[in-house]
């Protein structure tokens, strides 16, 4: 069953989850959505998610730190760090990394 989005649709549901993120909320079901979500936003295939990838992988590894899952978060950064186009976010990726790996 195709399940077709419009932007808004997306945008407002990824709003719902990041909020969820920085609030600590139901941490268990945002990151199956968001892992999910991030999957699709790296695909080849360009997507809904694919304009998202980099708020979508940062929340998903600040989820995972949050969840007390470390390992999780860093292979979630440098997953973001291949696929991403953003010097910006790759720096801060790679910062993030170096933290956790001091902890």
């Amino acid at each position: 069953e195709l399940v077709v989005r419009d932007a808004d649709d997306v945008s407002s549901q990824l709003i719902l989850l990041f909020n969820n993120v920085k609030n600590g909320n139901d941490l268990d079901n945002t990151i199956l959505n968001l892992q999910e979500k991030f999957s699709q936003a790296i695909s080849e295939d360009y997507n809904d998610y694919t304009n998202y990838i980099n708020d979508i992988g940062w929340n998903l590894a600040i989820a995972h730190l949050k969840d007390g899952e470390r390992d999780d978060a860093v292979k979630t950064l440098e997953l973001l760090i291949s696929h991403s186009e953003s010097d910006i976010v790759i720096e801060k990726c790679k910062k993030l990394i170096e933290e956790i790996k001091e902890l």
